[in-house]
């Protein structure tokens, strides 16, 4: 009588645990995305526009040393440039 009653159980508890997951995977299926996306290419214009002078230029100094170490990563072996 005993394992009849656990085997119950587990299967309540198996039960709930899948009724559970069903409903968090249509839950997770079925929220909506906030429609609208930030654009991060105007984002990053906007940021560059508020920076000062100096700062821009210390900004462009860092995206050119990081296409420089991105081209020589990417060059075949002994075309470093």
């Amino acid at each position: 009588m005993i394992l009849l009653a656990a085997s119950q159980a587990a299967v309540v508890f198996a039960t709930i645990s899948i009724v559970s997951a069903a409903a968090l995977a249509v839950l997770v299926l079925t929220w909506e995305r906030n429609e609208i996306e930030p654009d991060s290419a105007a984002m990053f214009r906007r940021h560059l526009g508020a920076l000062n002078d100096d700062s821009r230029e210390v900004l462009r100094s860092h995206l050119r040393e990081a296409a420089r170490r991105r081209a020589a990563a990417t060059a075949p072996v002994g075309e470093e440039g």
